[in-house]
């Protein structure tokens, strides 16, 4: 496996040796920066991670010296403070210069002179283009010929087509399960979850083995056994369906018990903010980067009503008899820090729609 493609903590000093003994120029997938002082960080850390950004990705490693004659040696940097606080000073200066921000993974490793080499992987953004807004410089990059060079305009017109072409995808994919869980046992309603990496679109295959044991151990779902079919693994019982698809999406799919059952909006918030999250860390495990978009949707609702907490206390007026498919998204462009408000926020229009103004407070 080449080093571009590995996850960024099975990156080991040996593959970085590799590259050295191997005399791996720069290109569009690798940059090489020495110790860099406070206006080289500035000026080149945001422009080379834009270019990978806007283009397929890639790692840069601060600490190998490179010329035009080939490698000096691995000479490493110096940390300025202990490394937490470094890799934060890193993750800050890419957040205040790079628009939109996007997550990067930055590792260190250890070398024997008591310097490290820093390593920052980007992954390919499927949010392009990106900027860098540095003072007056507002610039779009990306990898050309294993230099990082400003995009040209008809670059930023393809860019900015192709994006629009990928939300077009995405939601035609998502129409079409949901259409199909709609029209099925219409006397029960659904709650269909959906994790959509924004790269599932690409090239992107996941290993269904590694897939399955990341699922068991974050508890995706409460059973531990995961069966093959043509789209990758699924499970399936009486009242749930999980399909985890060979290109990183993911589909939950919950069924009533009983064809009279309300809406129960705070049980299924509460479920889907640790849908969410088990997801993200399944996603990491697999080495797929934000941003991804979660869907959460209601079919056959039409006629039903919504009790306000877990001991099933009714409203008792339905205010919308007409719609029978509500749904929502949103999208996760790095931690979970502050995804319980951000879910509470996407389900706030379902309690909307159901004549609340807010949602209401479980009982305990």
């Amino acid at each position: 496996m080449l080093i571009y493609e590995k996850n960024i903590a099975d990156i080991t000093l040996d593959d970085i040796y590799s590259l050295v003994e191997d005399e791996t120029d720069e290109n569009n997938f690798i940059e090489y920066k020495g110790e860099l002082d406070k206006n080289g960080e500035k000026k080149h850390i945001p422009r080379t991670v834009c270019g990978f950004a806007n283009s397929d990705g890639g790692l840069l490693i601060l600490g190998i010296y490179d010329d035009k004659e080939g490698f000096d040696k691995i000479q490493g940097v110096t940390l300025k403070n202990d490394w937490e606080r470094d890799k934060q000073r890193l993750i800050t200066l890419l957040r205040d210069n790079i628009e939109p921000y996007f997550d990067v993974g930055i590792e260190k490793l250890n070398l024997e002179n008591g310097k490290v080499l820093i390593i920052i992987k980007t992954p390919k953004s499927w949010i392009a283009p990106h900027r860098v807004k540095r003072g007056q410089e507002k610039d779009f990059y990306m990898r050309r010929n294993g230099r990082t060079e400003p995009m040209e305009f008809n670059e930023l017109k393809e860019m900015f087509d192709m994006n629009n072409k990928l939300t077009d995808r995405i939601n035609d994919f998502r129409c079409r399960r949901v259409l199909k869980y709609s029209s099925e046992d219409v006397n029960h309603y659904k709650v269909i979850y959906h994790s959509i990496p924004l790269n599932s679109f690409s090239n992107l295959q996941i290993n269904l083995e590694d897939a399955k044991d990341y699922l068991i151990n974050n508890r995706v779902s409460s059973y531990p056994e995961w069966n093959y079919n043509f789209e990758g693994i699924y499970q399936s019982r009486s009242d749930n369906f999980g399909q985890m698809f060979r290109n990183g999406i993911f589909e939950k799919v919950r069924k009533t018990d009983g064809e009279e059952d309300p809406v129960a909006l705070v049980y299924f918030e509460d479920e889907f903010k640790k849908f969410v999250k088990q997801m993200l860390r399944v996603y990491e495990s697999l080495n797929i980067f934000c941003p991804i978009v979660f869907f959460v949707t209601f079919t056959n609702i039409k006629g039903r009503d919504v009790p306000v907490d877990h001991l099933d206390k009714r409203r008792g007026e339905i205010f919308d008899k007409e719609r029978n498919i509500l749904d929502a998204s949103g999208i996760i462009f790095e931690s979970e820090e502050t995804i319980d408000e951000e879910v509470s926020s996407l389900f706030l229009q379902f309690w909307n729609h159901f004549g609340y103004d807010k949602k209401y407070e479980t009982r305990r």
